[in-house]
């Protein structure tokens, strides 16, 4: 991989609709979480963080990525993709994944990695499923910042950061797996 690149894990959501802290369920002996870090090391990317509030940060095993506390906490994947722009390199990308997708791969991960090396004038490198853009299991260049920054503070959404910025939307198949993540205990019947 020629471009540079750092993995980021939102996992600091209320998993309201789970009725606990989903990231930490057990599935195939690993909690959830640890399938996004296990997607991004098994891509070749080694700078991995995980965002989190100050009530789960203790939970996370830290040997694995950094835990970073938000300081907006419960404020959003927006807010939180805020945080881990700040701390990558200028010129360089963060791939963001949440922390409840337990069929997420690798491969996945390198092709959209392999897709951003390909497009270096894109800011954004967005998968597409099933008609739906996927902004939590995509790449974001570092200059996309500052328009985080102004869409965050309007209370925008990652939808109105991705019209800000020049994106390249990548058509995965609707049976992709990678894409299926878990908010609620009878999602894993479906999965």
């Amino acid at each position: 991989m020629s471009i540079t690149a750092a993995g980021a894990v939102l996992a600091g959501g209320r998993s309201s609709r789970y009725g606990r802290a989903k990231m930490f369920e057990i599935y195939n002996g690993k909690p959830l979480y640890q399938y996004s870090l296990d997607a991004f090391e098994g891509a070749g990317i080694e700078k991995r963080y995980i965002i989190t509030n100050e009530q789960l940060a203790g939970r996370f095993d830290s040997s694995q990525a950094s835990i970073i506390i938000e300081t907006e906490p419960f404020s959003g994947p927006l807010a939180a993709l805020k945080e881990a722009l700040c701390l990558v390199e200028p010129d360089s990308w963060l791939f963001l994944l949440a922390a409840d997708v337990p069929f997420v791969t690798a491969e996945f991960v390198a092709a959209l990695l392999e897709k951003a090396e390909a497009s270096p004038d894109k800011q954004a490198v967005i998968p597409l499923s099933a008609g739906r853009f996927q902004p939590l299991h995509g790449l974001y260049h570092s200059s996309c910042l500052t328009a985080a920054e102004k869409a965050g503070s309007e209370n925008s959404s990652m939808k109105t950061l991705l019209d800000e910025i020049n994106v390249l939307y990548v058509e995965f198949p609707d049976t992709q797996k990678d894409f299926i993540n878990i908010n609620r205990p009878e999602d894993w019947k479906h999965s």
